[in-house]
């Protein structure tokens, strides 16, 4: 038995989610039409959206130079994808173990204090197979 499948979990919230939310959430997933389309247009109406906020927010580009702006400033930095965690001046790109991102805070905070304007280090080689 593997320490993980020996760890015990203490649930602090279940699940809300049925099997009709499930299969809405697979059927949305299928579609293609994650972030906007018709079925996000009823979520919006589902959550009580001011109807003409929401469609002026889905009908004008005001936002796009704000979320390119972002994407320009995390590809500056060396972030590539999602999740990516910044510890101390290094980027860890990818969904990572928590041992990882528990021994690169510790060795993030026993290190000294980057320079300012330093470049984050490069991420670390993945293991060898």
């Amino acid at each position: 038995m593997t320490v993980e499948a020996t760890r015990r979990t203490i649930a602090v919230m279940l699940p809300l989610l049925g099997e009709e939310e499930a299969q809405a959430a697979a059927d949305a997933v299928r579609s293609g039409w994650v972030a906007q389309g018709p079925r996000v247009a009823r979520f919006a109406l589902d959550l009580q959206l001011d109807p003409a906020a929401y469609r002026d927010c889905v009908d004008n580009d005001r936002t796009a130079p704000l979320i390119l702006n972002d994407v320009m400033q995390a590809s500056g930095a060396g972030v590539s994808g999602t999740p990516a965690f910044v510890i101390g001046n290094r980027i860890i790109p990818g969904a990572v173990p928590y041992a990882d991102l528990a021994r690169e805070i510790d060795t993030a905070l026993a290190a000294p204090p980057p320079a300012p304007g330093a470049a984050p280090a490069p991420p670390p080689a993945p293991p060898a197979p």
